[in-house]
């Protein structure tokens, strides 16, 4: 047995090791084309982020288009065009300027080069084109048209979905306890118990193919940790806010691509909490899920759900995003192809309408 696990391991070894060798591309050249991205929602002004590709000779950057002229169309009729919210002097990392880390930098009016994260530009980052004042409406199909000197003109278009007939039926706090032995502290057993919160949530489904998404806001206070006690505090200074709930738990099958989890509980990965009506398409149903936050019951009328229409390219999209995440931890998983809806490009155009759904005990 020892001599054959000594030779397992050595095929092991020859298999993960490597060598380099320089080998010259003799293929037809790769054109960079642009990328398009943007969701186009009935409460929001308009905004996309323009960008182009990155070929595997190039280093992996941010590059940003900072002259594009955009033209959006409403069923079919030019209503608006956009330029770039700002200009910036972008300047990327190189050997020459000894910057390294970030995918690009700013060089600023007074000369001095900064990162995107000093600058604080997150939440319009370069190649920001967005409107003052226009807003997409229901029920109406809008095409995006990109132009550019240097690459091919792209385009894509949506329909903005009808906002989503839903109701929160209940919200109920159940206390789970539960015992576990850790052999890292104690032999014994040790009892610990948490706030399990139950939601229902009732739809009245249209008839055709409808895609939704769950975004779920609780209260929350920070809290400050007690190195003597070895506890988590209040902090009685801080202010209450609204936190994202990214995880949910559900047996619904709607909530678990369609598929019933198996006895041992392996729930489909859902990040995004997406979902459709391929089970309940045109009828009545009532969505079932429960969070793991210690909600209190005089928090409930502080809860911010949001029952979002997406259209089917958003959808489509963010599950192929899903997909590709997972298979990162699968070396031997088929490659994901991202789904994308911009002619001529890369890029994703959806849309979505928020209905925000409030509770009263």
């Amino acid at each position: 047995m020892k001599t054959i696990l000594y030779i397992s391991l050595l095929a092991l070894g020859i298999l993960f090791s490597s060598c380099e060798k320089e080998i010259t591309y003799k293929g037809e050249a790769i054109d960079n084309f642009l990328v398009v991205n943007g969701v186009l929602s009935n409460d929001s002004l308009l905004q996309l982020n323009i960008s182009r590709s990155t070929t595997i000779f190039e280093p992996d950057y941010d590059h940003f288009i900072q002259d594009a002229n955009v033209s959006i169309y409403e069923n079919g009729e030019l209503v608006e065009t956009l330029s770039v919210d700002t200009l910036y002097n972008i300047i990327y990392p190189t050997k020459e300027n000894n910057l390294r880390g970030d995918r690009y930098y700013i060089l600023t009016q007074d000369d001095s080069i900064q990162s995107p994260y000093e600058l604080n530009l997150l939440g319009k980052k370069p190649g920001t084109y967005s409107s003052p004042t226009f807003k997409p409406q229901i029920g109406k199909n809008y095409t995006i048209k990109v132009e550019q000197k240097d690459f091919e003109t792209v385009s894509a278009s949506v329909n903005i979905p009808q906002k989503a007939n839903a109701a929160i039926e209940s919200i109920e706090n159940k206390e789970i306890t539960y015992t576990y032995t850790d052999p890292f502290i104690s032999e014994s057993s040790v009892t610990e118990s948490y706030t399990q919160t139950n939601f229902k949530v009732k739809i009245k489904d249209p008839e055709g193919r409808n895609f939704y998404q769950l975004r779920l806001q609780i209260p929350y206070t920070p809290k400050i940790w007690d190195e003597e006690k070895q506890k988590y505090f209040t902090d009685p200074e801080a202010k209450e806010q609204l936190i994202s709930v990214h995880q949910i738990i559900s047996k619904d099958p709607v909530l678990n691509n369609n598929t019933i989890p198996d006895e041992n509980e392996e729930y489909q990965p859902n990040p995004y909490l997406l979902f459709n009506d391929e089970l309940f398409n045109g009828k009545d149903y009532t969505l079932a899920f429960f969070i793991q936050n210690n909600l209190k019951v005089e928090d409930f009328s502080k809860i911010k759900l949001d029952l979002v229409a997406i259209s089917q390219e958003l959808y489509l999209y963010l599950r192929s995003i899903t997909a590709s995440n997972e298979s990162d931890f699968d070396i031997f998983s088929e490659p994901v192809e991202i789904q994308c809806n911009v002619q001529n490009g890369a890029g994703i155009i959806g849309a979505s309408t928020s209905n925000v759904l409030t509770y009263n005990n």
